[in-house]
């Protein structure tokens, strides 16, 4: 049994010559087929001999279901994960004079950054 055509073909069939109306059926079965498949919508020309002409197809639908982007609620510069795991004199962001990391180069022997000499240039 041949499955009933679309009611919106009817001005195709009409176009096209009766002795070309098996292979304009077969077309658009294959058309209809494609759009249920994929979902988009087409505009299409026929000519007489029951070939069809594809003018504009429409855009994909949205996927449902799929990834969503959900903002975080915390501004990323807010966010505790940003946070150093160094102690508090190691940590770059709070070097004071007072910290271990600078205690520790102040034991050192040598002279500090501070009190260098100038260099001179060769005479």
């Amino acid at each position: 049994m041949l499955a009933r055509m679309d009611p919106a073909y009817r001005p195709f069939f009409t176009h096209v010559w009766a002795f070309c109306w098996p292979w304009l059926w077969c077309n658009l079965a294959w058309l209809t087929a494609w759009r249920k498949r994929t979902g988009r919508r087409v505009f299409i020309s026929v000519d007489k001999y029951g070939n069809i002409y594809i003018r504009i197809i429409g855009d994909a639908p949205k996927p449902d279901g799929h990834y969503h982007y959900e903002p975080p609620e915390v501004p990323c510069w807010q966010r505790p994960s940003l946070a150093t795991d160094l102690p508090f004199g190691l940590d770059p962001f709070t070097w004071s004079n007072s910290g271990p990391f600078i205690a520790h180069f102040r034991s050192m022997t040598g002279p500090r950054a501070a009190q260098t000499t100038p260099v001179r240039a060769p005479p």
